[in-house]
């Protein structure tokens, strides 16, 4: 995901293009591309960033000189994804359609949040 910038990268994102990316292409399988906690050099979303294959030793994070491309592997798609906003719909859509992702931008006025349901 990283990799591709669907939804953002190691400094901040947004769901939603993680869940518009794996509507339209798919995520794939995890053994494809092991996380490293670091962003890409560069992000291409070449088929080697996708999925590879790394010959022992393993490289070091962000090279592939031991690495093929794998063209074909399982990937992982969602059915459907949106937006909803407010508690209520929140609600409804947790009881109609089961968990959902949510973030928030958080200003200052955060810090003094001590329970309930956010508002500002």
């Amino acid at each position: 995901m990283v990799n591709c910038n669907a939804g953002g990268d190691c400094n901040g994102g947004d769901p939603y293009g993680v869940y518009e990316y794996a509507f339209n292409h798919g995520i794939p399988e995890d053994s494809c591309y092991n996380y490293v906690a670091k962003n890409p050099a560069v992000e291409n979303c070449s088929p080697i960033e996708i999925c590879m294959d790394c010959s022992p030793p393993p490289p070091p994070a962000n090279q592939t000189e031991t690495c093929v491309a794998v063209d074909k592997f399982k990937t992982w798609k969602v059915s459907e994804f949106g937006g909803v906003w407010g508690a209520d719909a929140m609600k409804k859509a947790l009881y109609n359609d089961g968990p959902i992702a949510c973030g928030m931008d958080v200003t200052e006025k955060f810090v003094a949040y001590s329970g309930g349901i956010y508002s500002e």
